[in-house]
C-alpha cells in the first residue's frame, strides 16, 4: 500500500513537470513543484529509476523550464533576459518599465554575474580591436517588450497544422454556429456532426480548404469561415555560444531570430553569420545575420518546428576596420577574402576618407606586430588578401586647404575661394558690399606662404583704392595676382586687429633664422599702436593706415623713426630719421621702412584734452567749467557770476586730485607707523609687567583707518578773488565748494559736552570752552587748538602770548581739545595724528553738507 502511495505521488509530480513544460504561456505556480521535487526522498528516487524514470532530469527540466522563473504572483517569466536589464510585467507578460530599477520591482532571479559579462572579459579579441566594437552583437543588448508567445500575429497559409493548435469556425447558413476546436494528440479536429477530419501535418490553407469541403458536402445549405485561434507552443534548444544557452518554450510561429532573443542573444565570441538549424541531427539551413542586419534579408531565417536545435559555433576569423567608413568595427569574414569585401561590410568609405594613405596592421608569425602600408586607390592593391586579426585604418582627408585663397576678417561671409592661375585681387573683392559696415577701407593685407617651406610674407593694400578703381578705371591700383594659399586679411575698426595678426607675428619671428624679425613697431597719437608685420616695400603711410590712422592732434609736422643696422658684424647701431608726416600721408614722399623700425608719431604741442573744474555751493552759476591752460581760479569764478549773497567764503574748500592721491599715500604712511608703535609699546608694558593703557591709542588709529583723503589746498579765497593774495593756477579735476554762511562755533575733543555755539564777537576761547562744560580729565590744556573755517589750524598758545583767553574766534571755526598725549609717551605720533584726523574729518563734514 505504501509504495502504490510512493508510487502515484511520483506519477502526480512527473505529470505536473510535464504539463509545466508544456504550457508556456499558462499561469502555472512552478514554486510548489521546486518544493515536491526538494522534498523526493532516496527511497523515491530508487523506485522512479526501478520504473524507468529519471526524477532528476525531470526535476532539472523543471528548474530550467525554458530556462524559466516565477515572479512573486507565480507567472512563468524567462531569466533569460537581456544583458544587465530588470523587468516589471503586467499580466500578459509585457514589460510596464523596462528603464525602471527600484528594488520593489519584481525582478526576475536570475544569475547577475552572468548579466555582467563584458568585452574586456574576453580576451579574443588583442589590444588594437579592443578599441573598436565587433559588430551586430549590440542588436540584443535591447530589452524585448513582452516574453509572451505570439499569438496575435497573422498566420502565414504555409503554416503546419499541429497538435494543440485551435481553429475557431463560424457556421453561416441554415446553421449558425461558433465552435472553437482544437486539434488532439491524434492529429484530428473532432468537428461535430461530422466527425473527426485528420489535419496534422497538413498546411494551413490545405487544412482550412479541407474542412470547408466538409462542410459544403455534408451540411447543405451551410458554409464555414475559418481561422486560426491559439497556437501550440513548442520546445526547442539553443545551444553553444548563446548568452543563456538551453531549452525554450516558443510559440510554433517562432523563427530562428524569435529563439536567439529569448536566448538573451550570442555572446562575443559567438559566430553571427553561421547560425545552424539542425533538425534530427541534419543541419537543415545557416543563418548569417549579416543579410539581415546589412541587407534586411530574412529569407534564411526560417519557422521552428519542436524539437528543432539552434546552434551557435565560435566566432570565425575576423579583421577589423577603422578610420574614415560608414561602419568602422570588428566583422567576422565569411566569403570576404579580400580588402574589398570588408570595406564593402563596413558600409564604404565616408566622405572624408583618403585611401591613398591606408594601413594593414598585422601580427606576424615573428611574434611583432607590423603595419603594412596601402595605397587603395588602386584596385589591385584593394585586392590584398586580408588575415585574420588585421587591423585596417583608412586615412581621412586633412582639414588643411589647397589651391584655395581665404577670405579673413571683415567681409560678411569669411569663406574660401577656389584658385586658378590669374586669379587677382579685384576678382575676389567686387564691392564694398562684400564687407560689414565696421571695415577699415584704409588697410588690408595678403599673408603669403611661399612654397616649399611656406615662409610667410605680407603685403599691404588699400582697400578703398580698389572699390574706387571697380567704379572708376582710371584710378590707380596695383591689382595685385594671387596665389595658392595667400590669406586676405581685412579689418574693422577696433583694437583686434593686433589679436588678428598674432600668429602672423609668431610665424615671422619662427622664420628669422637669426636675422632682424620683419615686424615694425608704431607708437605714440595712432588709434592702435604696437607690432605689426613689414609688408614687402611697406612705407611710412601704410603702417600709419595699417594702424588705424591718425589720432586726434596727431603732430603732422614730424614723426622719427627709430632703426638698427646690423650692417657691421662686430657692433649694432641705431639710426634715427626724422620724415615730414603731412608728407609722408599725402604720397608727396615715401620713406620705406626696414624690419624692426620703430615709427613714434607725436602730438600737436600744447595739445590738451579737456581741462575741467567744478565749482558748488554758493555760486551764482555751479558747475563744471572748462578752462585753458594758464588760467586761474578767480578767473573762472567771475566766469560762474561770482558768490551769491549767502555764501561764505572765507570757509571755502578747495581739492585737487594729485594732492588726494599725495594725502592718501601719507595717512597710509601714518597708519603703518602707528600699528608699529602700538606693536612696540605693547612689547614694553609687557617686558615691564605693566599693563597697556593704548586703547585710546588703538581707537584713534581706526578713526585714522575709517578717513578718507580728501585732497583739500588751503586758500584764502577772498584775499584771492579781491586780488590781495596770488592767484591759484588752475589743474584738471579741481574743485570749489563755496558753503552757505555758517554762524556757529564747534567745540571737540576732551570737554565735557561737545557742542557747537552761535558765533559771540565778546566771546573768547575759554567762554567756548565753559559754554561746553569745561575741560574734562584727560584734556591737553597746553595743546588745544582752532581749526579755521578755511581750513587752517591755529594754535593758541604757540602764538607768542602769554596765554590763549584774549584770542579771537571766527564763525565756522573748530575749537578741537586733544587727549592728554604724555599718558602715552612711547606714542610719538600722537598729536599729528590727532590732528590730521580732526582735519580731514572736518574737511569731509564741510562738503557731505551741501
Amino acid at each position: 500500500m505504501r509504495k502504490n502511495l510512493i508510487k502515484s505521488g511520483l506519477v502526480v509530480l512527473l505529470a505536473s513537470i510535464a504539463c509545466a513544460s508544456s504550457i508556456m504561456s499558462a499561469e502555472i505556480d512552478t514554486s510548489k513543484l521546486e518544493q515536491q521535487c526538494k522534498n523526493i526522498t532516496p527511497q523515491q528516487r530508487q523506485m522512479a529509476k526501478a520504473a524507468g524514470y529519471d526524477i532528476d532530469s525531470a526535476c532539472d527540466s523543471l528548474n530550467g523550464l525554458t530556462s524559466e522563473q516565477t515572479n512573486d504572483d507565480g507567472k512563468v517569466i524567462p531569466s533569460v533576459l537581456p544583458r544587465d536589464s530588470f523587468i516589471e510585467t503586467d499580466e500578459r507578460g509585457v514589460i510596464e518599465n523596462p528603464n525602471f530599477e527600484s528594488d520593489s520591482l519584481n525582478r526576475a532571479n536570475f544569475n547577475r554575474d552572468d548579466f555582467n559579462r563584458t568585452r574586456s572579459e574576453n580576451d579574443y579579441f588583442n589590444q588594437e580591436m579592443e578599441q573598436l566594437k565587433p559588430y551586430g552583437y549590440e542588436l540584443f543588448a535591447g530589452v524585448p517588450t513582452t516574453f509572451a508567445p505570439a499569438t496575435d500575429i497573422p498566420v502565414p497559409t504555409d503554416y503546419v497544422v499541429g497538435p494543440g493548435d485551435e481553429f475557431q469556425i463560424q457556421l453561416l447558413g441554415k446553421v449558425n454556429e461558433s465552435h472553437k476546436l482544437s486539434v488532439a494528440r491524434d492529429g484530428v479536429v473532432n468537428f461535430p456532426e461530422l466527425g473527426p477530419i485528420a489535419v496534422s501535418g497538413l498546411k494551413y490553407s490545405e487544412a482550412k480548404e479541407l474542412i470547408q469541403e466538409k462542410v459544403l458536402q455534408q451540411m447543405i445549405g451551410v458554409r464555414a469561415v475559418i481561422s486560426l485561434g491559439e497556437l501550440r507552443s513548442i520546445r526547442v534548444f539553443v545551444l553553444g555560444e548563446a548568452f543563456k544557452p538551453g531549452s525554450y518554450t516558443v510559440s510554433s510561429l517562432s523563427t530562428m531570430t524569435n529563439a536567439l532573443f529569448v536566448s538573451g542573444g550570442i555572446t562575443e565570441i559567438g559566430s553571427l553569420r553561421n547560425i545552424q538549424l539542425k533538425r534530427q541531427g541534419e543541419v537543415v539551413t545557416v543563418l548569417d545575420l549579416y543579410d539581415l542586419l546589412l541587407k534586411g534579408n530574412t529569407k534564411d531565417d526560417v519557422r521552428l518546428l519542436p524539437g528543432d536545435v539552434i546552434y551557435i559555433p565560435p566566432v570565425g576569423k575576423t579583421a577589423g576596420i577603422q578610420g574614415e567608413v560608414k561602419r568602422p568595427a570588428i566583422y567576422e569574414l565569411k566569403n570576404e577574402k579580400s580588402l574589398t569585401g570588408l570595406i564593402r561590410l563596413a558600409g564604404g568609405y565616408s566622405a572624408n576618407a583618403f585611401p591613398n594613405i591606408s594601413q594593414i596592421t598585422r601580427k606576424s608569425l615573428s611574434g611583432f606586430t607590423t603595419v603594412i602600408d596601402l595605397d587603395l586607390s588602386d584596385q589591385k592593391v584593394k585586392n590584398t588578401l586580408i588575415k585574420n586579426g588585421d587591423i585596417i585604418e583608412i586615412s581621412t582627408v586633412l582639414d588643411t586647404f589647397e589651391d584655395v585663397v581665404e577670405l579673413k576678417g571683415a567681409f560678411h561671409r569669411e569663406r574660401a575661394i577656389k584658385w586658378k592661375a590669374g586669379l587677382h585681387l579685384s576678382d575676389v573683392i567686387r564691392s564694398v558690399k562684400d564687407f560689414r559696415e565696421s571695415i577699415d577701407l584704409n588697410a588690408g593685407l595678403i599673408i603669403r606662404k611661399k612654397m616649399p617651406l611656406r615662409n610667410v610674407s605680407v603685403i599691404y593694400f588699400n582697400v578703398s583704392d580698389l572699390i574706387k578703381k571697380k567704379t572708376n578705371p582710371s584710378h590707380f591700383f596695383d591689382d595685385i595676382e594671387l596665389m595658392p594659399l595667400d590669406e586676405i586679411i581685412t579689418f574693422e575698426q577696433n583694437d583686434k586687429r593686433l589679436e588678428t595678426l598674432e600668429p602672423v607675428l609668431v610665424k615671422l619671428n619662427e622664420q628669422s633664422a637669426g636675422g632682424l624679425t620683419r615686424l615694425v613697431d608704431i607708437s605714440g597719437n595712432v588709434r592702435y599702436p604696437g607690432r605689426y608685420p613689414l609688408g614687402e616695400g611697406m612705407n611710412v603711410r601704410e603702417l600709419v593706415l595699417l594702424a588705424g590712422g591718425l589720432s586726434e592732434a596727431s603732430y603732422l609736422g614730424n614723426a622719427e623713426i627709430t632703426r638698427r643696422d646690423l650692417t657691421d658684424k662686430e657692433v649694432a647701431t641705431v639710426k634715427h630719421f626724422n620724415v615730414n608726416l603731412a608728407a609722408q600721408l599725402s604720397g608727396i614722399d615715401s620713406f620705406t621702412l626696414e624690419a624692426k623700425d620703430k615709427l613714434a608719431v607725436y602730438i600737436t604741442p600744447e595739445y590738451r584734452e579737456n581741462l575741467t573744474i567744478t565749482l558748488n555751493g554758493e555760486v551764482r552759476f555751479p558747475g563744471a567749467y572748462e578752462f585753458k591752460r594758464g588760467e586761474t581760479l578767480s578767473q573762472v569764478i567771475k566766469r560762474a557770476g561770482g558768490f551769491t549773497s549767502m555764501a561764505h567764503v572765507e570757509a571755502s574748500i578747495f581739492t585737487r586730485e594729485d594732492l588726494k592721491i599725495q594725502e592718501a599715500k601719507q595717512l597710509q604712511e601714518l597708519r603703518d607707523q602707528m600699528q608699529e608703535d602700538i606693536a612696540a609699546s605693547q612689547l614694553e608694558d609687557a617686558a615691564a609687567g605693566e599693563s597697556s593703557a593704548l586703547k585710546d591709542t588703538e581707537k584713534l588709529l581706526d578713526a585714522l583707518t575709517e578717513t578718507e583723503a580728501i585732497g583739500r589746498l588751503i586758500i584764502q579765497l577772498a584775499e584771492v578773488v579781491s586780488g590781495k593774495a596770488d592767484d591759484i593756477q588752475l589743474k584738471d579735476g579741481d574743485q570749489l565748494i563755496v558753503p552757505t554762511f555758517r554762524q556757529e562755533v564747534s567745540v571737540l575733543g576732551e570737554v565735557q559736552h561737545a557742542s557747537s555755539h552761535l558765533y559771540n564777537e565778546h566771546w573768547t576761547l575759554d567762554d567756548y570752552l565753559e559754554k561746553s562744560g569745561g575741560l574734562s580729565n584727560r584734556a591737553d590744556e597746553d595743546r588745544i587748538y582752532v581749526v579755521k573755517a578755511d581750513g587752517s589750524v591755529f594754535l593758541p598758545n604757540r602764538s607768542g602770548w602769554l596765554s590763549h583767553q584774549n584770542e579771537s574766534l571766527s564763525p565756522g571755526d573748530t575749537v578741537v581739545v586733544p587727549l592728554d598725549s604724555d599718558r602715552i609717551k612711547s606714542i610719538a605720533l600722537w598729536t599729528n595724528v590727532t590732528q590730521i584726523v580732526y582735519q580731514l574729518a572736518l574737511g569731509a563734514a564741510a562738503i557731505n553738507s551741501l
